[in-house]
Formats: C-alpha cells, sequence, structure tokens
C-alpha cells in the first residue's frame, strides 16, 4: 500500500512540476497546488513514521509476547 502510495505521489509531483502553479489568473489555483503539496508532504510523513516507528515496534512488541 505505501510502495503504490509513494508512487502516485510521484506521479502528482511531476504532473504539477513539483506542486509549481502555472502562471494563472485562475482564483484558488495557487492555493490548490500548496493544498496538494500540503498533502504530499503530510502523507510522505505518514509513511514513514509507519515504516519505520510504527511497524518495527509493532514487531518488537509482538515477539515479547509469543
Amino acid at each position: 500500500e505505501h510502495e503504490s502510495a509513494s508512487g502516485d505521489l510521484l506521479i502528482l509531483e511531476e504532473l504539477t512540476r513539483h506542486y509549481t502553479p502555472p502562471l494563472s489568473p485562475v482564483p484558488g489555483l495557487a492555493g490548490a497546488y500548496a493544498a496538494l503539496k500540503h498533502f504530499d508532504d503530510d502523507l510522505r510523513e505518514h509513511i514513514r513514521k509507519e515504516d519505520h516507528d510504527l511497524f518495527p515496534a509493532t514487531l518488537d512488541l509482538e515477539a515479547r509476547f509469543t
């Protein structure tokens, strides 16, 4: 699941040119790009915490009780 999400984030980052909004008179477009960047950052941090903190800690705890 994390690999799929990470791949999707890379595609989104590429499609948005690293979340750089085009020069456009469209109201809210810069805000939408900023929201996408925030979502990307938040999801990457969530994945990192699960992969590097939560999952290993769960395995250690499980090993203690089995």
